[in-house]
């Protein structure tokens, strides 16, 4: 078997730099591929590649990339007791008087003292209220650290490329462990459910092939019953004809006749146990086999009257939703 659930976690970490990043990947079961991916500078240039690598490696799923920066401890560190300095800031001064002679125009245009009235105290606060998010951007926000961009030359490009899809193609190994193990624990179950459905499935033929001379022995009985008590009626004995109580019988069975049914019933059944022992993708698969042994029940459950029969069927459809329930978490 290699039955794959698409629930799955991974992590791995690497180094660039003075900082240690670390990469966690999630996975969710999802009828297709649904890819989040977060990650901290420089690292989100790759961001292209990394989806292109989780889309051919996990194929399917609700799936989170996040990659985030922990400082690595060095001999010049900070000791435990003592809180880490921030390196200094450095502001996109570009991005800065872009915004400044922006403010200009529109102080301005809307007559609010002059051009020059923008130098007030109430300004930087007026400024930061406008545009809170250029000050969190990369774009205009950057520390000592992170200014020196891991993609700065095509050396760096290179190592740095290498570095960060090695420790992704370490998560994302990590994260097919998870997958497999889980999957393996899936198919078990998922074999145990269509083993419980196929004894019902025998236990329903076994009582349907004893149907006709019960029939048969009932309707004798009747007629017995009917000729030693004819007063009941204040009607003479009768004695029906063999011939149409043979048509009679035969119209009977046929229509109560469920055959056909469990034929195809026990080939939806194989049909599983086959795809659980195939390669390649089996949730989808076996949800729609799940479905075709669903309607199979229905039709056997509203054939017949047999109570035993019916009590099969519905312990069967019972033990049906667990099997379609399992099959959404396979790949």
């Amino acid at each position: 078997m290699s039955s794959v659930s698409m629930t799955g976690f991974g992590r791995s970490t690497f180094e660039w730099g003075q900082t240690e990043y670390r990469i966690e990947i999630k996975s969710l079961n999802g009828k297709s591929l649904d890819l989040q991916i977060k990650t901290t500078e420089p690292w989100a240039v790759l961001d292209n590649v990394a989806y292109k690598v989780l889309q051919q490696r996990l194929l399917r799923g609700k799936i989170s990339l996040q990659v985030w920066a922990a400082p690595r401890a060095t001999s010049h560190s900070p000791t435990i007791n003592h809180p880490e300095e921030k390196p200094p800031l450095i502001i996109n001064t570009a991005v800065l008087n872009a915004l400044i002679q922006q403010w200009r125009d529109w102080s301005a245009t809307e007559k609010a003292g002059g051009p020059d009235s923008w130098v007030d105290g109430a300004f930087w606060g007026r400024l930061i209220a406008a545009h809170p998010m250029i000050f969190h951007k990369p774009s205009a926000e950057n520390t000592a650290v992170a200014a020196v961009n891991a993609f700065d030359s095509p050396v760096n490009n290179e190592e740095a490329t290498r570095a960060y899809l090695t420790a992704l193609e370490a998560a994302i190994q990590d994260c097919l462990e998870h997958r497999l193990a889980e999957g393996k624990a899936i198919a078990e179950a998922l074999l145990q459910y269509l083993e419980e459905i196929r004894s019902s499935t025998e236990a329903i033929q076994q009582i349907d092939s004893a149907k006709e001379p019960l029939i048969r022995k009932k309707i004798e009985e009747f007629w017995a019953d009917w000729n030693d008590h004819p007063e009941r009626e204040r009607v003479p004995a009768l004695r029906p004809d063999p011939l149409r109580l043979e048509q009679e019988l035969l119209y009977y069975l046929e229509k109560k006749d469920i055959a056909e049914e469990l034929v195809r019933l026990k080939q939806h059944l194989s049909f599983a146990l086959e795809i659980l022992g195939s390669p390649g993708e089996q949730g989808r698969k076996l949800s729609f086999v799940a479905q075709e042994i669903g309607r199979e029940l229905n039709t056997i459950g509203s054939k017949v009257s047999d109570f035993e029969i019916q009590r099969l069927v519905v312990l069967s459809k019972e033990v049906l939703e667990k099997v379609k329930e399992q099959s959404l978490n396979l790949l």
